[in-house]
């Protein structure tokens, strides 16, 4: 169990049996993705525990922020004792690129209301020119994608969890505005012999650009996760595409105290990707001389139909207030 995160408390007669169930048919009720061209940017990851394991996180909730993205039911199985800051940037194709901000709450800091985290997610594209309809450039063209998120979560049943990302869209393109709003939603569940399940749809919501509804690049993932040693978790996810099923692939070994080192392979609608990465995670809040704990992770990708190579980087601060 990774530093500072609570193991949860199982109610009186919970059963393995159960949940599972349960898990099962919240899985089955999800919605079929919706397939949009507009909004990519909501499927570039930022953090990056989890694309250094190839994307196979759904199951996973070890690092917050790659869990806020992946399945938003992981943060609150995290159970967490503190606050956790963060931020994360990830170049894309030439001058775009993504960045990542969030607040993690201590679990049950609002008794009334089940919110665990805060989040704001910036995409840009730099080194645009505008034209006339002559042909000349007149300047710049300006291109921004925001969105603002709140992630709620609730323990349903013995050790099925369930969590919600709401969050608010903002679009501008060369002074054409759009807005909207989407919902991401998980479920996530502890099953025998160390094995994790999960399941997630992303991005299901409406959006709306110069006047126009633009259709959400909708997601259905679902992933198992195997942790056979302290030391060793390994991972797989797939996800739903347009014209086909993604598989990702992933694990990770800690080779040190606080050193993790992560590889993964994911066959996606771009392409086939291969992933690399590592974590260090300096003492935890108990036993650091100021009471905090600093976590930096980094991971590339490289591969895929356009032959890229993609770099993330994310670097947060554990502490308490109380």
């Amino acid at each position: 169990m990774p530093d500072g995160i609570k193991d949860p408390v199982r109610p009186r007669g919970s059963a393995p049996v159960r949940s599972m169930v349960l898990f099962l048919l919240a899985v089955f009720i999800f919605p079929a993705p919706l397939r949009g061209a507009a909004l990519q940017y909501l499927r570039i990851p930022v953090f990056a525990a989890s694309e250094g394991m190839g994307g196979a996180y759904t199951s996973v909730s070890q690092d917050p922020g790659a869990s806020v993205f992946y399945n938003p039911a992981g943060l609150v199985r995290q159970n967490r004792d503190d606050f956790f800051v963060a931020a994360g940037y990830a170049d894309w194709i030439k001058s775009a690129g993504k960045g990542s901000f969030l607040i993690v709450l201590p679990s049950g800091l609002l008794s009334a209301v089940p919110l665990h985290a805060l989040s704001i997610d910036y995409f840009t594209v730099a080194g645009l020119d505008a034209y006339d309809e002559t042909g000349r450039r007149t300047g710049g063209l300006r291109y921004y994608d925001l969105s603002l998120g709140l992630n709620f979560g609730l323990n349903l049943e013995g050790d099925l969890y369930a969590g919600a990302n709401v969050k608010y869209l903002n679009e501008n393109i060369a002074g054409y505005k759009g807005h909207g709003a989407s919902i991401d939603m998980g479920v996530l569940t502890d099953l025998p012999g160390d094995i994790r399940a999960g399941a997630a749809v992303s991005n299901f919501g409406f959006f709306f650009f110069n006047g126009k509804i633009i259709s959400m690049p909708t997601i259905f993932r679902v992933g198992a996760s195997y942790r056979p040693l302290e030391i060793l978790l390994a991972g797989v996810d797939f996800e739903l595409g347009k014209d086909k099923t993604g598989i990702h692939l992933g694990t990770e070994i800690e080779a040190a105290e606080g050193f993790r080192f992560r590889a993964g392979i994911k066959d996606t609608e771009g392409g086939l990707f291969y992933t690399m990465g590592g974590g260090f995670e300096s003492a935890p809040p108990e036993f650091s001389d100021w009471g905090g704990q600093v976590i930096v992770n980094y991971s590339f990708t490289s591969g895929g139909n356009l032959e890229t190579v993609n770099h993330m980087i994310d670097a947060g601060v554990r502490f308490s207030l109380f």
